[in-house]
């Protein structure tokens, strides 16, 4: 399932990369740069975690809930 969801995630990375590469002038070096620099800002203002935590409780969820009906 981890692997499901690193592809899912990617995979929407990606399409807003393209999205904005479709739309605009952008080129493959500065979505990178934004992207990093956005990734930063994320970082320096605690929201990545704020996901991490939102992501790992809903999964810590999930497979309680998939192994009480499974076993």
């Amino acid at each position: 399932m981890i692997y499901v969801n690193s592809f899912l995630f990617c995979g929407i990375v990606c399409l807003i990369a393209q999205i904005i590469m479709d739309n605009t002038n952008l080129t493959p070096g500065h979505l990178t740069s934004l992207f990093t620099v956005l990734g930063s800002l994320l970082a320096v203002f605690g929201i990545y975690d704020t996901i991490i935590e939102l992501y790992y409780n809903s999964l810590k969820d999930y497979y309680e809930l998939n192994n009480y009906y499974c076993n």
